[in-house]
């Protein structure tokens, strides 16, 4: 359950996609303000996934916006980058992440906690980082 003097703000019920996972429907997925992210289908909510996953041919621009490059399974960027934060809307309600949100500095290497996953279905693994911020 829930503790509501623990949480800091409001509570947001959405109604999940499938009975098995915590799967709920995504409506839109988009970039900053520019770019929009379409042929979106759920999202898994993974406490175990230490990342925000989606589909490569979603994730290109917005990887390219930061200016992203990957550095063996890690995506990483220049610690002064600044960058788009990244919108999810859920069941009509908007959910945003940024910089704070998404970038862990390790000594001089910022690591990106996004990447990409194969996904025919479009679907997204919002892990800890949108978990930590929302949950």
């Amino acid at each position: 359950g829930a503790s509501p003097e623990r949480a800091g703000g409001s509570f947001s019920y959405v109604s999940l996609a499938t009975p098995t996972w915590w799967s709920v429907p995504l409506d839109a997925v988009w970039v900053g303000d520019e770019v929009c992210l379409t042929h979106v289908g759920t999202a898994i909510l993974n406490p175990g996934q230490y990342k925000i996953l989606g589909p490569e041919d979603q994730m290109t621009d917005f990887l390219a916006a930061w200016n992203a490059t990957l550095q063996g399974a890690d995506w990483v960027v220049p610690c002064g980058q600044q960058g788009p934060p990244l919108h999810f809307r859920i069941q009509g309600r908007e959910f945003t992440i940024a910089k704070d949100d998404f970038i862990v500095k390790d000594g001089g290497i910022c690591y990106f906690m996004v990447g990409t996953i194969a996904s025919d279905d479009h679907s997204w693994l919002l892990g800890q980082p949108f978990l930590r911020k929302f949950y």
